[in-house]
C-alpha cells in the first residue's frame, strides 16, 4: 500500500493506492492526493502568522494531523523547533 507518508500508514483516509494495482503517474494525478494537499494547506493557514514560519514552513504535516484529527490541546510541538531556529539565526561564530 502507498500512503501520503509512513506516519499516516494506520489511517486508511491517507491511503493513495497499492503498488501492485496502481502506477505512480496515476497516483500523482489522483484527486485523493490533491485533496490531502488542500487539507494540509488549510491546516497551515494559522501557522503562517508565526515569525518562524518562513523557516519551518509549518513543520511536519503529521503534527498538524495529530492536532486536528485527535483534538490535542495546545499548539504544535514546535517549541523546540522555535528555540533551535532562534539559536541558529542568532548564532555568531567566533
Amino acid at each position: 500500500d502507498i500512503y501520503h507518508c509512513d506516519h499516516f500508514s494506520q489511517d486508511e483516509r491517507y491511503k493513495l493506492g497499492n503498488i501492485l494495482t496502481n502506477d505512480f503517474y496515476a497516483l500523482s494525478l489522483a484527486k485523493r492526493l490533491r485533496s490531502l494537499y488542500r487539507i494540509d494547506k488549510e491546516r497551515k493557514r494559522n501557522l503562517e502568522k508565526c515569525i518562524w514560519y518562513p523557516y519551518c514552513r509549518g513543520g511536519c504535516p503529521h503534527n498538524r494531523y495529530v492536532l486536528s484529527e485527535h483534538r490535542v490541546t495546545g499548539k504544535l510541538s514546535v517549541v523546540d523547533l522555535k528555540s533551535f531556529l532562534k539559536h541558529l539565526l542568532l548564532f555568531k561564530p567566533n
